[in-house]
């Protein structure tokens, strides 16, 4: 009996739930791998090291990260929600300006190195914050080749690239850390990580890039990505926070130790990551559609919040023993704040699809206004938390930043309806209180018990689970 659809309408979206649905598989795959290098090269890597030249790497490649924000202007998102076929001069215009942008972005990151240097009080910050600005026209050009595969939905050869890429990072800095180099092994290895990524994506997008300028062409791409990148930039200044406030207050090692908990959060949370990657395209796809789009975000933050809750609990309650278990007891400060980062993360599982949304339905002001409520509430409280309270302050304005998110959930309700996030949050809140078992007690996991007993979330689970399961096998 045949079950395919016959009307074509149905055809495309059906043909559209697969692609969609094998590339967030693909992904999710993608950053599972790139976790299990990561946590083995991070290992390797601060052991050898040490928090401090670790530390100083991180202000360095998180100064480098904010530019690499600016320099993207938008133009991504402004090449894969463009309508119809993206003609090469479009390509080459993207091409010449992200270029142009990432060398005036070297040419201003240079010169502020000295000043950041001084501001934040770690030495050295200077000439190793040089030497990784000078990769940053090369990798914001690499949009071009991004969008090119993300239109096409092809996200597998940005995978491969991605994963090519970091095993070179630690190729070539474990060996260069092992021999003493200390800062400069990481260094070498974020060199090694552009050489190996980037032809990779050329070659899989069959993009040739070409030098053009059309002065019309990039006043609309200009006009078009200021108020996304307003709202980006305002967005990446939380990771200024770290550099700039944590090193001025509690030190270069102090960073270290802000900055690997972020790591173990970020690469937990990978499926957070590889969904909000193929996010854009995918809502794109039924953005006049405002009833598929408010179930696309509840489903959406309902699978992140599970995704994310049970590995971030889980490295939550293995942690204290884990630690310095693996990396030492040198870098046990790293669970002062670690519970608090992923509280936050939690937080933001829960809403990112709807400000993912916001920027489909270019409602970038309302996201502009929301991030902007949530970089202050969270860079005024860790300068208040780090005087008075020391490395633990920085969690304090995590927990502060997740009171704007009532704010985003208005301004989403307001344009297409309330999304129902009844039993997502009521997963957050669980893994929430799992997270703080280690500081708290271990009365902390009894909501967690209480959700994992209700039927309705095991009815949920087999919901979100089975159409994956069944494309993957598929």
């Amino acid at each position: 009996m045949n079950t395919q659809p016959t009307d074509p309408a149905e055809r495309r979206q059906a043909s559209l739930r697969w692609r969609v649905t094998e590339s967030a598989i693909l992904l999710t795959l993608r950053e599972g791998a790139g976790v299990l290098i990561g946590l083995v090269g991070v290992v390797a890597l601060t052991r050898m090291i040490g928090p401090g030249n670790f530390g100083l790497y991180a202000a360095a490649a998180a100064v480098y990260s904010y530019l690499y924000i600016l320099g993207q202007w938008g133009l991504p998102v402004f090449l894969v929600r463009r309508e119809g076929e993206v003609p090469d001069m479009v390509l080459h215009q993207a091409f010449t300006l992200a270029g142009s942008l990432g060398v005036l972005g070297l040419i201003g990151g240079w010169l502020l190195a000295p000043g950041i240097d001084a501001w934040a009080r770690i030495p050295g910050f200077t000439s190793v914050g040089r030497m990784i600005l000078l990769t940053l026209p090369g990798a914001l050009v690499m949009q071009v080749p991004r969008a090119v595969l993300a239109r096409r939905l092809e996200f597998k050869a940005v995978a491969r690239a991605e994963v090519a890429g970091q095993i070179g990072f630690y190729l070539a800095a474990l060996p260069l850390a092992a021999l003493g180099a200390g800062v400069w092994a990481a260094v070498a290895g974020w060199w090694a990580q552009s050489a190996v990524a980037w032809p990779i994506l050329y070659l899989a997008a069959g993009y040739r890039p070409r030098l053009t300028w059309d002065r019309e062409l990039v006043q609309e791409m200009l006009r078009d990505g200021l108020s996304y990148t307003a709202a980006t930039w305002a967005w990446q200044a939380r990771t200024l926070v770290n550099p700039l406030l944590v090193g001025r207050y509690v030190g270069v090692a102090g960073v270290g130790y802000v900055d690997l908990a972020v790591r173990f959060v970020d690469n937990l949370g990978f499926v957070k990551t590889a969904a909000s990657r193929v996010a854009v395209a995918a809502l794109a796809q039924v953005q006049q559609d405002r009833a598929r789009l408010r179930t696309a975000i509840g489903e959406g933050a309902r699978l992140q919040v599970l995704a994310l809750g049970t590995l971030l609990a889980g490295f939550g309650l293995a942690a204290p023993w884990l630690i310095p278990l693996v990396f030492g007891e040198e870098w046990l400060p790293v669970l002062v704040v670690y519970p608090f980062i992923a509280l936050g993360a939690l937080a933001n599982g829960l809403f990112n699809m709807e400000v993912t949304a916001l920027y489909v339905l270019r409602q970038n002001a309302k996201v502009l206004a929301f991030h902007l409520v949530h970089v202050g509430l969270f860079a005024g409280t860790v300068v208040l938390g780090l005087r008075s309270l020391g490395l633990v302050g920085y969690g304090w304005g995590e927990v502060a930043a997740v009171l704007s998110y009532p704010l985003l959930h208005t301004m989403i309700a307001r344009r297409i309806g309330a999304p129902i996030l009844g039993v997502a949050s009521l997963w957050a809140v669980a893994f929430a209180c799992a997270v703080l078992i280690h500081p708290l007690g271990w009365w902390m996991a009894l909501p967690l018990v209480g959700v994992a007993l209700w039927p309705r979330t095991w009815r949920e689970v087999r919901r979100l689970i089975l159409p994956l399961w069944h494309a993957s096998a598929g």
